[in-house]
């Protein structure tokens, strides 16, 4: 059975038939074994992507959770060392105010002790004075009257 119908350039005949039929069992096949796979490949790489991204983010997420965390930590940190420097130059203030205090004890202690010694030495000297600006005054007075005055 032949059908021949010549409309313009394309001829029908069996062999388009042929061809229609071995053109969609080549194009089942490539679809089975080449372009099905392709997609599954495509489809499992896009869903890498889209896991991958969402990974970014999270990550992304998590790292500016992480710097506001470190930023408040950086923050107690540095207030707690202002607080602490703070307390120890008040202690050492404190400690310098107890030094002086005990230094300006010892100093006055010192000065009193050197206040007594000084003024034992100078009654001592003015009893030595006094004793021999008596025996000077009788040997002034004897040699003046020339006799001996008797002391008493």
């Amino acid at each position: 059975m032949e059908i021949v119908e010549n409309l313009a350039l394309i001829s029908l005949n069996e062999t388009l038939i042929a061809q229609l039929i071995a053109f969609l069992i080549f194009f089942f096949l490539i679809n089975r074994i080449m372009i099905r796979p392709l997609r599954e490949t495509m489809g499992k790489r896009e869903d890498y992507i889209q896991n991958i991204e969402s990974e970014i983010l999270q990550s992304s997420e998590k790292l500016e959770d992480l710097n506001q965390q470190l930023l408040e930590h950086e923050r107690k940190v540095v207030r707690e060392a202002n607080s602490e420097k703070e307390d120890l130059k008040n202690q050492g203030n404190k400690q310098a105010q107890e030094i002086m205090g005990e230094t300006k004890n010892e100093i006055d202690q010192i000065r009193e002790e050197n206040t007594q010694l000084l003024n034992q030495e100078i009654s001592e000297a003015r009893k030595y004075i006094e004793a021999e600006s008596e025996k000077l005054a009788g040997t002034i007075m004897e040699t003046i009257l020339e006799r001996g005055v008797s002391r008493g």
